[in-house]
């Protein structure tokens, strides 16, 4: 995610949208106690498009939820093939 919205894909998409807010960031503190629950980000590779969410070290989740995007990423999915926009 950090490089959709970082790299301001999303933002040229919607610019009047404030995206990270809306994510809602962690400190730095729950970041790492996140990191130290589940591992690092290289420890839980991703192999297909439904994305991983980490919940906070707090939550009786003991490993990263493969859920969809919240709504507000949900617009930028492929076409289906033969879709002409």
């Amino acid at each position: 995610m950090n490089e959709l919205l970082g790299g301001g894909f999303y933002r040229a998409v919607e610019p009047n949208k404030e995206y990270i807010s809306i994510c809602e960031p962690v400190s730095k503190n729950i970041a790492l106690a996140i990191w130290d629950k589940y591992g690092a980000v290289g420890d839980n590779k991703n192999t297909t498009t439904i994305p991983y969410i980490y919940p906070l070290p707090s939550s009786s989740s003991s490993t990263p939820l493969r859920t969809s995007l919240p709504l507000f990423f949900q617009f930028n999915y492929p076409r289906k093939a033969g879709c002409i926009v």
